[in-house]
C-alpha cells in the first residue's frame, strides 16, 4: 500500500519481498469493477466503505491478506462496529433515534478534496485486455476523473439518502419532496447537518400521515412543506435550530401519527390535544422522545393499548391520554421509572385490567385522573400518594371492594371522586378527617353503608359533598357539619339518612345548595335552615318533614328552585314566600297546609314558570300570574 501525498490520490502496488525473484510483469487482467450505487441504509454486504471514510481506522480483526484501499469484491465485509462513530448532536440526546436496527452510517466527510468512490464502468461487454504484458504503473499515475479536486458536489438527493439511513423504510413522496421540491438547507454552522435533515423528513411524513397542508384539513398550516425552515412552521418551537416544541392543540388534524415522530428527539413538548380525529394507535417510536416534559393526546380518536416504551419517558412530567377509545390494561412496567411525573390522565377509555400499584411509585404525582374506564378489582392501597393536591378520581369504573383507610394519606388533595362504584362496599372511614384540603368529595351511586362519620367536621376546606345514592347509609346528619363553613353544596338524595335536619346546618353561610330527596329525615325545618345569603336551589321532596314552613324563608332571596312535595308540612304559607321574586319553580304538592295561597305570590314572582299546588290542601282560587306566557307546567285542585 502506497500513499502518494504530494497528489492526493492512492495508488496500489504490488508490494514483494526483496528476497523474491523480482517479476518483471503484473497480471493482465483488469481488476473487477465496483459497484457504483452508495448504499442508502448503511453498508451493504459485499462491500466496504468508500474511500471517503477516515483511512487511518483500523478493522476490528486483521484480514488474512493485506488490505486494499477502495472497495472491491472480494475484500472481507465490513461489520457495523468497525465504522467511523456515528457524529452525536452537541445538545440534546446522546444517541440518534433509530427506526429500525439498520447500521448507522459514518459521518458526513469534511468539506475538502476527497477520493470518490471509483464511478461505475460503461454498460456493455467488458472489452478484452490488450496483447503483451501491461506496463508497470508510472511515478505519476494518470488521474481519474473522479478523483480530481474539481470534481462536481455531491448531488442532494445522495446526501439525503445518507442522512435518512436510520429509517427502515423511507417514505419515497417524501423524498422527492426533499430531494426534488424543497430548497432548504442546514446553516452552514451546523455541526451535525444529518440529523437537521432527519428533522425535516419526519416533519414532512408527519404532514402528510396527518392530512396537512397537502390536503388542506388543518385550521392553520403557515409554513408547512414549505422551503422555510422548520422552526418557522406553524406550531413549532426551536431552540439552537433543533425542533423542542410541536404543539397543535385544535388544529383539525386527522390521519394517523406516524413512527416518523420518534426522529424528533429534542422534543421536550408534544401535544395533539383536541384534534378529535387523530386516529390509528399511539406509536411505540414516542417512547425514543425520552427528553418530553409532556405529552398530551387528550380529545382525539386513538385505539390499540398504551405502548410499553413511555416508561422511558424518564423527563415526562405531563402525560394525559384521556378521551379515546384505548384498549388493554395498563402495563405495571410503564409507570415505575417516571419519577418526575405530575399529571396522569387517561379518563374516558376503554382500559380493562386492573390499576397498577406502581403509581404509587410516583412521589411527584399531582393529579390523578382516569374516571370513565373499565378497570377492575379493588382500589389498591399503593395509589393513594401522599403528593396529590390536585385530583385522585377514578369514578365510573367496575372497581369492586372496600373504600381503604389510606385514604387518609390523600392530606393535600382538592378533588377526591370515587363515585359511580356500584360494588364499592363498606363504610366511609374515620380517616376522611385527614382530608383537610379536600373542597369536592364525591361518592354517590356507591353501596357503602353505616353512617357519615363525625370526624367529616374537619375537612374544613369541603366545598362541595355528594353522598347520594347509597341506598345503605344510614344514620342521622352530624351536627359536626357546621363547622364547614366553606360547603356550597350538599347532596344526600336517595340515601337511608334519617333524623331531624341539624340546626347548626344555620352556620353554613356559603351554602347554595342542599338536596336530600326521599331521605328519612323528619322534624320540622329548622328556623336557621335558610339563614344562607347564598342559597338557590332546596329539594326536600319525599322527605318525612312535618309542621309549617317557618317565615325565616323570607331572608333566601335568591332561591329559583324549591321542592318540598311529598311531605307533612302544614299550617299557612308564610306571607314571606312572596319575598321570594327569583324563583322559577315551586313545588308543594302532597302536603296538609290550610288556608288559601296568598294573593301577591303570583304576582311578585314574576319569574315562576313551574308551580304545582296540588293535593296540599289549599282552598280558593289561584292567583293571577303577572306573565302567564311563560309558564310551562302548572297544576292545582282545591
Amino acid at each position: 500500500e502506497k500513499f502518494d501525498l504530494d497528489r492526493n490520490v492512492f495508488s496500489v502496488v504490488k508490494l514483494v519481498n526483496i528476497t523474491d525473484p523480482i517479476q518483471t510483469e503484473v497480471p493482465t487482467q483488469a481488476p473487477t469493477p465496483v459497484p457504483s450505487q452508495v448504499p442508502t441504509k448503511g453498508p451493504v454486504a459485499g462491500t466496504s466503505a468508500p474511500t471517503s471514510m477516515v483511512l487511518t481506522k483500523k478493522p476490528t480483526s486483521r484480514p488474512t491478506s493485506a488490505p486494499v484501499f477502495g472497495p472491491t469484491t472480494d475484500s472481507p465485509t465490513r461489520s457495523p462496529t468497525s465504522a467511523s462513530p456515528t457524529r452525536k448532536p452537541s445538545p440534546g440526546p446522546t444517541t440518534m433515534p433509530s427506526m429500525a436496527p439498520t447500521p448507522v452510517p459514518s459521518p458526513r466527510p469534511a468539506p475538502g478534496p476527497s477520493a470518490p468512490p471509483t464511478p461505475p464502468p460503461t454498460p456493455g461487454p467488458t472489452p478484452p485486455p490488450s496483447p503483451g504484458p501491461t506496463p508497470k504503473p508510472s511515478s505519476s499515475p494518470t488521474r481519474m476523473p473522479s478523483e480530481t479536486p474539481s470534481s462536481a458536489p455531491t448531488s442532494r438527493r445522495s446526501v439525503l439518502t445518507a442522512a435518512l439511513a436510520p429509517v427502515a423504510n423511507i417514505d419515497t413522496a417524501v423524498l422527492d419532496w426533499l430531494a426534488d421540491t424543497d430548497t432548504w438547507v442546514p446553516p452552514a454552522s451546523e455541526s451535525s447537518p444529518e440529523y437537521l435533515w432527519l428533522e425535516r423528513y419526519s416533519m414532512a411524513v408527519i404532514n402528510d400521515a396527518m392530512n396537512g397542508v397537502t390536503t388542506a384539513s388543518w385550521t392553520t398550516t403557515t409554513g408547512w412543506k414549505s422551503s422555510a425552515s422548520a422552526c418557522d412552521w406553524y406550531g413549532i418551537e426551536c431552540s439552537n435550530n433543533r425542533i423542542v416544541s410541536f404543539s397543535f392543540d385544535e388544529n383539525g388534524l386527522s390521519g394517523t401519527i406516524p413512527t416518523e415522530i420518534g426522529l424528533l428527539t429534542y422534543m421536550t413538548y408534544l401535544s395533539f390535544f383536541k384534534n378529535e380525529n387523530i386516529g390509528g394507535s399511539i406509536p411505540s417510536q414516542i417512547g425514543l422522545l425520552t427528553n418530553l416534559n409532556l405529552l398530551d393526546l387528550d380529545a382525539n380518536d386513538l385505539t390499540g393499548t398504551v405502548p410499553t416504551e413511555l416508561s422511558n419517558l424518564v423527563l415526562l412530567e405531563y402525560l394525559d391520554c384521556g378521551r379515546n377509545r384505548l384498549s388493554g390494561s395498563l402495563s405495571e412496567g410503564t409507570f415505575s421509572s417516571l419519577k418526575k411525573l405530575t399529571d396522569l390522565s387517561f379518563d374516558k377509555n376503554l382500559l380493562t385490567g386492573s390499576i397498577p400499584t406502581t403509581i404509587g411509585m410516583l412521589t411527584a404525582l399531582t393529579s390523578l385522573y382516569m374516571p370513565d374506564n373499565l378497570f377492575t378489582g379493588s382500589l389498591p392501597t399503593e395509589i393513594f400518594v401522599p403528593s396529590l393536591t390536585y385530583y385522585f378520581d377514578l369514578h365510573n369504573n367496575p372497581l369492586s371492594g372496600s373504600l381503604p383507610t389510606e385514604i387518609g394519606r390523600l392530606t393535600a388533595v382538592s378533588t377526591l371522586d370515587i363515585s359511580e362504584i356500584p360494588l364499592l362496599t363498606g363504610t366511609i372511614p374515620t380517616e376522611i378527617g385527614n382530608l383537610r384540603n379536600v373542597n369536592y368529595f364525591d361518592i354517590q351511586y356507591c353501596a357503602l353503608s353505616s353512617s357519615i362519620p363525625s370526624e367529616v367536621g374537619r375537612m374544613t376546606a369541603l366545598t362541595e359533598i355528594q353522598l347520594d345514592n347509597n341506598s345503605n347509609l344510614s344514620g342521622s346528619i352530624p351536627k359536626e357539619i357546621g363547622r364547614l363553613t366553606a360547603l356550597t353544596a350538599i347532596d344526600i338524595d336517595y340515601s337511608n339518612i334519617s333524623g331531624k335536619i341539624p340546626s347548626e346546618i344555620g352556620l353554613l353561610t356559603a351554602l347554595e345548595s342542599f338536596e336530600a330527596a326521599f331521605c328519612q329525615l323528619t322534624g320540622t325545618l329548622p328556623p336557621a335552615f335558610f339563614s344562607s345569603p347564598n342559597l338557590y336551589y332546596v329539594d326536600l321532596e319525599g322527605c318525612n318533614l312535618s309542621g309549617p314552613i317557618p317565615s325565616e324563608i323570607g331572608a333566601a332571596t335568591l332561591l329559583i328552585n324549591l321542592d318540598l312535595d311529598k311531605n307533612s308540612f302544614s299550617g299557612n304559607l308564610p306571607a314571606e314566600l312572596a319575598l321570594l321574586t327569583k324563583l322559577t319553580e315551586l313545588d308543594l304538592d302532597q302536603n296538609s297546609f290550610t288556608g288559601t295561597i296568598p294573593a301577591n305570590l303570583m304576582t311578585n314572582m314574576v319569574e315562576l314558570d313551574s308551580f304545582d299546588f296540588s293535593y296540599s290542601g289549599f282552598t280558593g282560587s289561584i292567583p293571577a300570574h303577572p306573565n302567564p306566557g311563560i309558564i310551562t307546567y302548572c297544576r292545582y285542585s282545591g
